[in-house]
């Protein structure tokens, strides 16, 4: 079943159940009088009251909760407050119309009492029930299509690289080659830069088991990225790259290269050979919890949205970080005219060292 007919499957399903309880409940209520009338007004009206409990706890208050962006005392509260004042609105729009529409009550005397309450909370503690019975259920569902295409994407991107894969030997060896040439010509520049792209396609190839690295092996990854990276600099060129690290990278154990988009992203959108460029790289680990920081100047050459533009790179970290660190992270990405900034937090693992 996919996600659409799931989604009109269960509406109808909710909102038949809730309208029959509704009518139920007013010819029960009101079955020997002439309640037409009055029918007609409580489905609409109690309707919209339903609608707005269910749908505004289904589709804004639970995800906010289940996203933790919304601590849960001010959840249980809120909650509270919006069912027991549309339950008393909603009561007392019965008691008026009673009151004030039909003519049946011409010659009777109509009270306020809590006959006009009692079922209308109920009914509306019924539908907040049912949101929470929808919303668990579409966050499920989204959680499972997530895993499923993630896996799907991961063994397509295994058998591409199988397909288009050279031998690691091979290209190993080749690497060893050139970079006994270079030194042999006596040029350590060109020889160290080999011994750097040899270590990064060895540390991608053979380094992760389970996908699981420890920090400091990918802080290495990834100052060998930067430095080859600044081989296409010159002395003259205003560019300055900071990475700072506070803490201890031999204590943390987290998924290989999960930090690298945010580093390409820096380099890809921040370098400009014309103007004065800045990359600050700050990552500081604490208790169980890594912090990353990347803020960089924007190339002003660039006319379109950083964040726009970063497209598959930062697409696929949230889609990983998603399903690698669920509720056990924090991306937060900051841009204007100038810089962008990036921030990520992850709860890591303690390493097996």
């Amino acid at each position: 079943m996919n996600r659409k007919s799931l989604v009109i499957g269960l509406h109808i399903l909710i909102w038949v159940v809730g309208l029959i309880l509704v009518q139920l409940y007013d010819f029960l209520a009101i079955s020997y009088f002439d309640y037409r009338e009055f029918i007609y007004f409580s489905v609409i009206s109690g309707t919209l009251i339903n609608a707005l409990i269910f749908y505004g706890n289904s589709q804004i208050l639970l995800p906010k909760i289940l996203k933790k962006k919304l601590n849960l005392r001010t959840y249980i509260l809120s909650i509270i407050l919006i069912v027991l004042l549309l339950s008393f609105l909603e009561g007392m729009a019965d008691f008026l119309f009673n009151k004030l529409s039909n003519p049946f009550w011409d010659n009777v005397s109509v009270e306020l009492s809590t006959e006009y309450f009692d079922f209308t909370l109920f009914i509306n503690l019924i539908f907040l029930i049912l949101s929470f019975g929808y919303g668990f259920a579409l966050q499920w569902y989204s959680n499972e299509t997530l895993k499923r295409k993630l896996i799907q994407d991961n063994i397509q991107t295994e058998l591409n690289m199988l397909k288009t894969q050279v031998k690691p030997h091979f290209l190993f060896n080749t690497l060893n080659n050139i970079f006994g040439l270079a030194n042999k010509n006596n040029d350590p520049l060109v020889a160290n830069s080999i011994a750097k792209l040899a270590d990064i396609m060895r540390y991608q190839t053979y380094e992760s088991k389970d996908g699981k690295i420890v920090l400091s092996k990918e802080l290495e990854y990834l100052k060998n990225y930067i430095d080859l990276q600044k081989l296409r600099f010159t002395k003259d060129d205003e560019i300055n790259i900071e990475f700072n690290i506070k803490g201890d990278p031999e204590s943390v154990f987290i998924e290989q290269l999960i930090l690298l988009p945010l580093v390409e992203n820096a380099f890809k959108h921040g370098v400009s050979l014309q103007n004065k460029t800045e990359i600050i790289l700050n990552l500081e680990v604490e208790k169980n919890k890594l912090k990353f920081r990347v803020k960089n100047t924007i190339n002003p050459l660039k006319n379109r949205s950083v964040k726009e533009d970063s497209g598959i790179g930062l697409d696929n970290l949230k889609k990983r970080l998603k399903l690698l660190y669920p509720n056990k992270n924090k991306l937060i990405i900051k841009e204007d005219l100038n810089h962008f900034d990036v921030f990520l937090e992850l709860d890591y693992e303690e390493s097996e060292n």
